[in-house]
């Protein structure tokens, strides 16, 4: 440098020495290890991205290996509204944001949530401007931001990376354990009783007993059932295995005094519907043939009320004759007087 500003008028020596200067500490800034825990800041975060940038770290945008692990997520983008969202409900995975970006695997979706573009983009943090929204609007948005994240997230679950992520939480017992005292702590799954959303809450399925139960696990009872789907369990465990029960599960033997006890045994559901349907059967041929006695009954009445009216008018027809009868056998008793009278009359004159 000294050998060069012979040559080199003053202000150009310094102008270049302050860029060597401004180089160097810059090189030394991206030799320097950096604490992911400790450098949330977007200070931290634009160095972080500065030093992937100039030392060639290139991040794969798919699959299971390329994308980070949920620790360094947590880390890098705990101010994301996915890690936000999932962090209160411990039952549901950070769905890899480069799959939500793929078109396909969200199809069918736009039915079924109002507003998709929209709440598409919020789940990516793009800025959609909800802060600015009335707090009644975005409330709504937020709602259905959640419920397409959740069909989102029960797809997703069923792909090779959403499935080992669950992997993950099913060993750290996330999702609780049987409350059946013969499967000694058998960790459960989540499922869901249907797939369309705000119908049902989810529950939990064991692979031991293959039943199910109510969550127990805290913020995670008042999840829709849908944002796992009534698939998800048996995928998992066919995926993996080695997590399926390895024997028949232990029924209890109720005893008195050390003596089995056998109660009546109850009848299966198809003999339940079956006895049901014979009930119904039944009810509804006592009901026929309740009915039809009633019209019977009915006609009967109808016949004998028709039979009196004729009865009555018969007697109505005869009285009427017989007043007709003895009417004319006066009238002809009077003519006949009438004639004796006259015949007297005119006797009696002659005389």
């Amino acid at each position: 440098i000294p050998s060069m500003a012979t040559h080199i008028p003053v202000g150009r020596a310094a102008a270049l020495t302050a860029i060597l200067v401004l180089f160097s500490l810059h090189i030394y800034r991206l030799g320097q290890p950096i604490d992911l825990k400790e450098g949330r800041g977007k200070k931290n975060r634009k160095i972080l991205g500065d030093s992937r940038r100039n030392t060639g770290f290139k991040r794969l945008r798919g699959g299971a290996k390329g994308y980070r692990d949920e620790d360094t997520s947590r880390d890098d983008q705990g101010d994301s509204w996915i890690y936000r969202h999932t962090s209160a409900r411990p039952f549901m995975c950070e769905v890899n944001p480069a799959w939500i970006r793929d078109q396909f695997n969200l199809n069918g979706l736009q039915n079924e949530v109002p507003h998709y573009d929209l709440c598409v983009r919020h789940i990516l943090d793009y800025n959609v401007g909800f802060d600015r929204l009335p707090a009644k609007r975005a409330s709504e948005l937020e709602a259905c931001c959640e419920t397409l994240y959740g069909l989102v997230h029960a797809r997703y679950v069923l792909s090779p990376e959403g499935l080992e992520r669950m992997r993950l939480k099913y060993e750290r017992g996330d999702f609780g354990a049987c409350p059946r005292a013969l499967c000694k702590g058998a960790r459960l799954l989540p499922c869901g009783i249907t797939d369309q959303p705000r119908l049902r809450p989810v529950k939990s399925y064991c692979p031991s007993c293959r039943e199910l139960y109510h969550v127990r696990v805290r913020h995670a009872a008042t999840l829709d059932g849908s944002f796992f789907g009534t698939t998800f369990p048996h995928m998992f465990l066919l995926k993996f295995p080695h997590y399926q029960a390895r024997s028949q599960p232990v029924e209890f033997q109720p005893r008195i005094f050390g003596f089995d006890v056998q109660y009546p045994q109850l009848p299966t559901a198809e003999q339940f519907a079956n006895e049901e349907a014979e009930r119904m059967a039944q009810e509804m041929a006592e009901r026929e043939r309740a009915e039809r006695e009633e019209r019977e009954k009915k006609s009967l009445a109808a016949e004998e009320n028709a039979t009196q009216d004729r009865e009555k008018a018969h007697e109505t027809v005869e009285h009427v004759h017989t007043r007709t009868d003895s009417s004319a056998a006066m009238r002809d008793v009077d003519v006949q007087v009438h004639a004796d009278i006259n015949a007297r009359v005119k006797g009696a004159v002659h005389a």
